[in-house]
């Protein structure tokens, strides 16, 4: 049986693995081989949610699925090697020099914080091992119907309390994970807590390392692990945390793109397919997923005028196209309409849209839980800010602005929400609002830091020449003392 939950884990982390490859095929060093290594099973779960899903909704077996899944890889794994037999890459990220000693003080720092925070993290899950309500209400209850093999359909006739329109990323995941162990255990959503979790903050400050903010890294790990409502919510099974996870993911591979010019456009088809599953985690993803096409164009238009005329925003959309055919099909045949606006009448949305009193009330709000929120990570930043100062450098110019305005617009349309929320206003900003908030704050962090000024040790001058001579790739990295 544990052999079963093992090959839960194992699989996705080797399909992932293998779809990552195809555009990022050599990492180097440790670290970078890490960040590789979370992003790789958090699409590999993406990815077999979705074939659990397909093949449930025509009733084949757990055995159908598990040889789809081995099959798949194995395809996968063949088209690597033959693609890779090809042409030597380097697809690889430059590394940045070793932290210098301030860094390394945030990094034992770092790993203390780590060890505190998974001991946390473990009596918070005793405290509540099925989760809160949510996690009972709606994630587990789903992963439940999923897996007895009832007529799951029912799940979509629940009242509106249960949410029935949500995506089913996370309640198939855990499905799967009980298919391969035999029986329902919810260890298997335990598990699932802790890597949503503890993954976000490793993605962070490895991403950042990697893309030269050392110290910067370190430090928003720090900020990420020492904000208590994100480990509570973590801890509880919410869906908030894997879903900021993975808008965290399509910023950090956007910058990614930037950093690789010449592997752009597949680092790009990269930060599609994470924000299509997006939209495949629940509902606000679908937000996400419109601000991020939204952001998408505009940059490409404006870089088009600007500087550069190649920008390839059509990889993007190609990544995206299989969790969107995915959903659309999901929100058409199967899904009942969404309960903030079945009860809406268009009358109703026009009084809302124009009552100048329910703007005030939601910005006050808003503002209140922005000043609070983070227990004093504002201050950090700011601190951080006047040591280290900002970048002077044009080096992620582009992704960091398209970046910046997709999150922008997505906190804008959170704010919209609520404008034409049904509910009591009052009691739906208290009861959502900082997990909105939460969805948003890894990813605010990384862009924040992504302003400072890179590290680079005494001496070193770090440049790039790229030659490209039949689809083989140098990169040379030319020192001055």
């Amino acid at each position: 049986m544990m052999g079963g939950i093992h090959f839960a884990w194992i699989i996705p982390l080797l399909l992932g693995w293998t779809v990552l490859s195809l555009a990022w095929r050599s990492p180097k060093g440790i670290l970078e081989k890490m960040l590789k290594a979370i992003l790789a099973l958090f699409l590999g779960l993406g990815l077999t949610s979705a074939l659990y899903f397909i093949l449930g909704s025509v009733k084949k077996s757990p055995m159908v699925l598990f040889g789809c899944e081995i099959m798949i890889t194995c395809f996968l794994g063949i088209v690597l090697f033959w693609s890779s037999s090809r042409c030597r890459d380097v697809t690889g990220l430059t590394k940045f020099v070793s932290p210098e000693k301030c860094s390394r003080f945030f990094f034992w720092t770092a790993g203390l914080l780590l060890l505190l925070a998974l001991s946390g993290f473990y009596f918070l899950v005793l405290e509540k091992s099925f989760g809160d309500w949510d996690a009972q209400a709606i994630w587990n209850m789903r992963a439940r119907f999923l897996f007895r093999d009832m007529d799951w359909m029912h799940v979509f006739e629940i009242g509106a309390w249960s949410h029935p329109d949500y995506p089913l990323l996370i309640p198939a995941s855990l499905a799967r994970a009980w298919e391969y162990l035999g029986y329902e255990n919810f260890t298997g959503s335990s598990v699932l807590a802790s890597f949503f979790t503890f993954g976000t903050a490793l993605s962070l400050g490895l991403a950042l390392h990697i893309l030269g903010r050392s110290t910067g890294g370190a430090l928003a790990f720090m900020l990420l692990m020492g904000t208590p409502f994100f480990m509570i919510q973590g801890s509880h099974q919410e869906a908030d945390v894997p879903l900021s996870f993975c808008y965290l993911c399509v910023f950090i591979l956007l910058f990614l793109a930037e950093k690789k010019a010449l592997s752009r456009n597949h680092f790009l088809t990269l930060a599609g397919i994470f924000c299509g599953m997006a939209g495949w985690i629940k509902n606000e993803g679908i937000l996400f997923l419109t601000t991020a096409s939204c952001g998408i164009l505009w940059g490409s238009n404006y870089f088009k005028k600007k500087e550069d005329p190649s920008f390839p925003r059509i990889s993007f959309f190609v990544g995206m196209l299989p969790f969107l055919i995915l959903l659309i099909g999901f929100k058409v045949f199967w899904a009942p309409a969404n309960d903030l606006f079945v009860k809406q009448s268009l009358e109703g949305l026009l009084t809302q849209m124009t009552d100048l009193s329910r703007y005030v009330q939601i910005t006050k709000i808003f503002a209140a839980h922005l000043w609070h929120f983070g227990h004093g990570a504002l201050v950090a930043l700011v601190l951080y800010a006047t040591l280290v100062g900002f970048s002077g450098d044009r080096e992620f110019y582009r992704s960091w602005k398209i970046s910046r305005n997709i999150l922008m617009m997505t906190f804008a349309g959170y704010f919209f929400v609520y404008v034409l929320t049904p509910q009591d206003l009052a009691w739906h900003l208290d009861k959502s609002l900082d997990r909105l908030l939460i969805q948003l704050w890894p990813s605010f962090i990384f862009l924040v830091m992504m302003v400072f000024r890179a590290q680079v040790s005494k001496g070193d001058t770090i440049s790039r020449r790229i030659l490209e001579d039949d689809n083989c790739i140098k990169v040379s990295l030319l020192q001055k003392s």
